[in-house]
């Protein structure tokens, strides 16, 4: 049996740990996923840094291609907001994620 990176994130999901989101490119569908989200001021590597910018992380699998300009709407505790992808999204390590930056 091989890496599954479903499986993390729908732990992580059941443990509360993702939002949910909608990428919505200038044109095409409306794709939602799920994803990690961190705002400006947030704590993040085990409360030693603050997060300086809007970012997501999801498996890329999810939304192959978030570009400069898409709008990503993202839902936190009921509250629905629209932010737009500040560059294209970039893969990490292997590819099985990507982080987008945002701005609001």
């Amino acid at each position: 049996m091989g890496w599954r990176p479903e499986v993390l994130f729908t732990a992580f999901k059941r443990a509360g740990m993702l939002v949910s989101a909608v990428h919505q490119p200038a044109s095409g569908t409306p794709t939602p996923f799920d994803c990690e989200f961190r705002r400006p001021e947030e704590l993040v590597l085990g409360d030693q840094q603050i997060s300086a910018e809007y970012e997501i992380e999801y498996p890329t699998a999810a939304v192959p291609r978030i570009r400069k300009g898409d709008a990503v709407v993202i839902t936190v505790a009921a509250v629905v907001t629209t932010y737009t992808a500040r560059a294209h999204a970039v893969t990490v390590g292997d590819g099985t994620y990507s982080k987008a930056q945002l701005e609001q």
